[in-house]
């Protein structure tokens, strides 16, 4: 079942390493221009507890194994080692772990590396106006949030979630016949510490994404259609290189409808809240 649909569907833009030496490396130009958005796997996500899931049942070695020899192996396939390492790694990490407490460690462990190998995750938010979200998600205010349409079929399929937020992790009943539904069960559980994000979350299988290969490793991108975008909104640090750059992209005819739906962030005169301004021209 799909999750009820949001009033506001938002995502926000930046990039963490060098927002200020290198602007227009900003994700939502790419996301503008290319009209794709980028698809995380759950390892790359910087929360350790992200996609770590409680079993349901004790585990057997024998499955165990299995997971943790097919969570290792994607990893030396990424880096060019020989599937005999991930043979061996595995007998060695088994051999210090024969309790069936540890046994259910290791291969909940174990979870995460193996979905992150055939689905991927796009995160969106409710609400435009958070702060932290501006400074830790749209590179320290200088990025940017680009609005969607809540009713677009993107957002009309079971792997669109609504996070719940609670203190215990997910438990499962482990299957290899019932992943989607797992990792969508995943998505959908986060600590209560980031209950100010507000999240929705689309997840997607890798095999439905373009993939690129890069030097810090593969991209995968979903193709988006230009009228699921409905607005555009620059943070209160946005330099002159981007919204130069929106401004460019916007004239374009498959933008051309955000051209009135342009918005900058303010600072509240008195208070900590930003406020949402519409533009004319930035």
């Amino acid at each position: 079942m799909s999750a009820p649909s949001p009033k506001f569907l938002f995502r926000y833009c930046g990039h963490p390493l060098w927002p200020e030496e290198r602007p227009l490396e900003n994700s939502g130009l790419k996301l503008l221009d290319k009209l794709t958005l980028k698809v995380t796997p759950p390892s790359h996500f910087n929360d350790p507890f992200e996609f770590r899931p409680v079993f349901g049942k004790p585990v057997s070695k024998g499955e165990t194994r299995e997971r943790l020899l097919s969570a290792i192996a994607v990893e030396n396939r990424k880096r060019g080692l020989p599937p005999k390492l991930a043979q061996d790694l595995t007998d060695v990490v088994l051999s210090l772990k024969p309790g069936q407490d540890d046994l259910n460690f290791v291969a909940q462990q174990s979870v995460q590396p193996w979905l992150s190998d055939g689905y991927g995750v796009v995160c969106f938010s409710e609400v435009d106006d958070q702060p932290l979200m501006w400074a830790h998600y749209a590179a320290q205010h200088l990025g940017l949030v680009v609005e969607f349409d809540p009713a677009a079929p993107l957002f009309r399929t079971a792997g669109f979630v609504r996070v719940e937020y609670k203190p215990e992790r997910s438990t499962v009943v482990p299957s290899r016949d019932h992943e989607f539904e797992q990792i969508v069960a995943l998505a959908t559980r986060k600590s209560p510490a980031w209950d100010y994000e507000r999240e929705y979350r689309l997840v997607v299988p890798l095999d439905k994404t373009l993939k690129f290969a890069t030097a810090n490793g593969d991209i995968h991108l979903l193709k988006i259609e230009p009228r699921w975008i409905k607005s555009v909104t620059v943070g209160l640090r946005a330099s002159v290189e981007i919204i130069a750059e929106i401004n460019k992209l916007v004239r374009s005819p498959q933008l051309s409808h955000l051209h009135p739906q342009r918005y900058r962030m303010v600072m509240d005169s008195t208070t900590f809240r930003l406020i949402r301004q519409r533009v004319d021209r930035f």
